[in-house]
């Protein structure tokens, strides 16, 4: 068993655990991989397991009929396939979703954007939803969605959580256009507020990475944001693999700081630590370090000036006109 599929295994149990509360465990379908992990992981075992068929009862099997209208006193944890015909049966008899019965297998969530809340039985929650289409995969747990007041974004805008525990906050005041913010496994994105994102931006998070992008950002059009590489390198000499980051390796963040300005079709990449009141000119790809008040330009993206302020008016004229509070130079 994967290292992936054992931790989402455990985070089921201890859902199990918790819900249940003391009441016996029967199973639905089986899965000795699972049963493993239950045991080893919360130490519990299924009572007995329940089958719609006649010809499968024995000492350690009943008909599934036998715990209908018995919710006070049995737990179903289910291992097949979910189907809505097993669901309206157990509805029906008095099993409701988590409370009463755990799917260990599922499939994935797609919110709308007119779901504003959502929280399910595997940790996962999203609160404050202004219009993003939300994606969370069969695979993801204890996850969050949180968005500040004020954020808008338009028709388009996409948020997917695909594996493990990922965590997305966005601030207040934050305009974003159609684009994408992708976690794909065990990664946090955070923006910071009053930021604005225009159109066909991607900001994807690699195993176990984080960005952080801070305040009063401006983006432009089809910018991309890479924290890693998105598949594994090997040294063929040694077989180690050489991208894969601890969480506390800097290499395994980007860090953008306030007011930073991206120009068109810009790309940054992963380990990269941007600071304040900073451009990246358009098309340019970054990686790197570069302190505050800086534009870089080209590709690879290099520093071409220091001791810079910008401001998001093309009817500026003095430096005062920018945000003084980040007229310091470092």
């Amino acid at each position: 068993m994967d290292s992936q599929k054992a931790e989402y295994y455990r985070c089921i149990c201890e859902k199990i655990s918790e819900y249940s509360r003391g009441r016996e465990i029967v199973f639905y379908g089986n899965m000795s991989d699972f049963n493993e992990v239950l045991k080893e992981s919360r130490n519990l075992k299924p009572a007995f397991h329940v089958t719609a068929l006649k010809e499968k009862v024995n000492d350690e099997t009943r008909l599934f009929d036998d715990i209908n209208k018995k919710s006070d006193k049995y737990y179903v944890v289910v291992l097949l396939e979910p189907s809505p015909k097993l669901r309206k049966k157990l509805r029906l008899y008095g099993y409701r979703d988590f409370k009463d019965c755990m799917f260990v297998q599922r499939k994935d969530v797609v919110l709308n954007s007119k779901v504003k809340n959502y929280e399910d039985g595997y940790g996962n929650k999203v609160t404050n939803n202004c219009g993003f289409i939300i994606e969370i995969s069969k695979y993801a747990f204890n996850s969050e969605v949180t968005i500040g007041e004020g954020t808008i974004c338009k028709p388009g805008a996409k948020i997917h959580l695909w594996k493990g525990t990922n965590k997305v906050t966005i601030g207040d005041n934050c305009r974003l256009r159609r684009g994408l913010l992708f976690c794909t496994m065990d990664c946090e994105i955070s923006l910071g507020s009053d930021t604005i994102i225009m159109d066909g931006y991607e900001i994807i998070c690699s195993k176990g990475t984080r960005v952080f992008i801070g305040d009063h950002c401006m983006f432009s059009d089809y910018i991309k944001i890479r924290s890693g590489d998105g598949h594994a390198i090997f040294d063929m000499k040694s077989g180690r693999r050489i991208n894969d980051y601890s969480p506390e390796d800097p290499k395994s963040i980007v860090n953008i700081g306030r007011h930073v300005w991206l120009g068109w079709g810009a790309s940054v990449l992963g380990g990269s630590e941007i600071g304040d009141c900073c451009i990246i000119g358009a098309f340019g790809v970054f990686k790197g370090s570069m302190p505050g008040h800086c534009i870089a330009a080209g590709n690879p993206a290099k520093i071409i000036k220091r001791d810079i302020n910008w401001s998001s008016s093309n009817f500026a004229y003095s430096l005062d006109q920018c945000e003084p509070y980040l007229n310091e130079i470092d």
